[in-house]
C-alpha cells in the first residue's frame, strides 16, 4: 500500500478540520450546546461526509480520516454510527434508512443479533431514530431497524447511546442477504473506523498536554523543561505513532486485502489503538497534575471518548484472544 494522501483525501481532511476548527469545544462547559451541534450536523450531512460509504466500498481510507478529525475534536456529532449502519444496508443490498445508526449487543462486543434486542446499545445515536441490527437465519443474516426510544447514561459525553424497542422492529433485508463473508468485511472496516477514532483521541489529548506543559511553570520553569516530562511525552508520542501506521493499514485493508487479512489488521489496529489511547490520556492526565483531576479539564473528555470507543465490537481482552487464536490456528 502507499500510505501517502491524495490530493483528494488531502482535502478531505482540510475541510474536516474546519469544522473542528469552527465547532470544536474548547472548554468542557461547551458540551451540551445544541444548536452548535445541531449546525454541526448540517454541515457533515451537506458536506456529504455521511455519504462517504453510500456506493462504494474503496472509501475506508476516507472513513478513518474524518472518524480520526472528528474525535480529535471531540465533536458531538453521529458519524462513526450512522456510517456503519450505511455500510452494513449497502453490503445487505439495501438503501440504508434515513437517520439510522448501528444497534449494539448489551456489552458493544458486536452487532446486536436477536430479535428480542435484549440489553441492545443502539451506538453513536445523536439525531438517529432507527437502529439497524441482524436477524440470524438458516440462509444467513437478514436485517431489521428498530426505534430509538430511550438516551442512556454513557461514560462518553460527546457521543449518545440509546435504547432500541424491539416491540417496533421492521425487516430490512431478508434471511440471505448478509453471508458470513461480507460480515467479516464489515466487522473489519468498522474495527478499523474506531481505531481512528481512538488515534484522534490520542492525539488530541497529547496535544493539549504539550500546550499545557509549555506553559505550566514549576520552580521557575516551564514542566517541559523537566526531562521526565519529556519522556512520557515522547512515549506519548510514539504510541502515537504506532496508532498511526496501524490505522492506515487497517482502513486500507478493509478494502483492498483479502477478508482475513483485512479482519486481522483491523484486530491488530483496534487492540493498539485501544490500549495507545488509554495510555497517552491517562499520561495526560498526570503531567496536567492536579488539575487533570479536576472536571473543567478537557483530557478527560478525551479519555471518557477511547473508553467508549474501546469496548465497541470488542473490547481489547476479547480481541486479543481472538488474534491468539488466529496466530496459534484454533478455530
Amino acid at each position: 500500500m502507499d500510505a501517502r494522501l491524495t490530493d483528494d483525501q488531502v482535502a478531505l481532511r482540510d475541510v474536516v478540520d474546519r469544522m473542528v476548527r469552527d465547532s470544536a469545544p474548547s472548554s468542557v462547559r461547551d458540551l451540551g450546546d445544541r444548536d452548535r451541534t445541531q449546525r454541526l450536523a448540517e454541515h457533515l450531512r451537506d458536506a456529504g461526509l455521511l455519504a462517504l460509504r453510500d456506493e462504494s466500498e474503496d472509501t475506508g481510507v476516507e472513513v478513518a480520516l474524518v472518524a480520526e478529525r472528528l474525535a480529535f475534536g471531540a465533536l458531538e456529532v453521529a458519524f462513526v454510527g450512522p456510517t456503519l449502519a450505511k455500510d452494513l444496508c449497502r453490503r445487505a443490498g439495501v438503501a440504508a434508512p434515513e437517520r439510522c445508526t448501528v444497534a449494539l449487543a448489551a456489552d458493544m462486543a458486536g452487532l446486536a443479533s436477536d430479535v428480542t434486542l435484549d440489553g441492545a446499545l443502539a451506538f453513536d445515536s445523536a439525531g438517529a431514530e432507527v437502529a439497524v441490527f441482524l436477524v440470524p437465519g438458516e440462509r444467513g443474516h437478514g436485517l431489521a431497524t428498530a426505534a430509538i426510544v430511550q438516551d442512556v447514561a454513557a461514560v462518553d459525553l460527546t457521543r449518545s447511546i440509546a435504547r432500541p424497542e424491539p416491540v417496533s422492529s421492521r425487516e430490512l433485508a431478508p434471511a440471505g442477504a448478509l453471508d458470513e463473508v461480507e460480515l467479516l468485511r464489515w466487522t473489519a472496516f468498522g474495527r478499523a473506523i474506531l481505531a481512528a477514532d481512538l488515534l484522534g483521541s490520542a492525539r488530541a489529548a497529547h496535544e493539549l498536554t504539550v500546550a499545557h506543559a509549555k506553559t505550566r511553570l514549576q520552580y521557575g520553569r516551564p514542566v517541559a523543561a523537566f526531562q521526565a516530562v519529556q519522556h512520557l511525552l515522547a512515549e506519548s508520542l510514539v504510541l502515537i505513532e504506532g496508532a498511526q501506521s496501524a490505522v492506515s493499514y487497517a482502513a486500507w485493508a478493509s478494502d483492498r486485502e483479502a477478508p482475513d487479512a483485512a479482519h486481522e489488521a483491523s484486530l491488530v489496529a483496534k487492540v493498539y489503538c485501544g490500549i495507545a489511547a488509554r495510555t497517552v490520556n491517562e499520561t495526560a492526565i498526570q503531567v496536567h497534575g492536579g488539575i487533570g483531576n479536576t472536571w473543567e479539564c478537557m483530557v478527560h473528555i478525551h479519555l471518557r471518548r477511547a473508553l467508549q470507543s474501546g469496548q465497541a465490537l470488542g473490547s481489547d481482552g476479547d480481541l486479543l484472544d481472538e488474534i491468539a487464536d488466529l496466530q496459534l490456528g484454533v478455530g
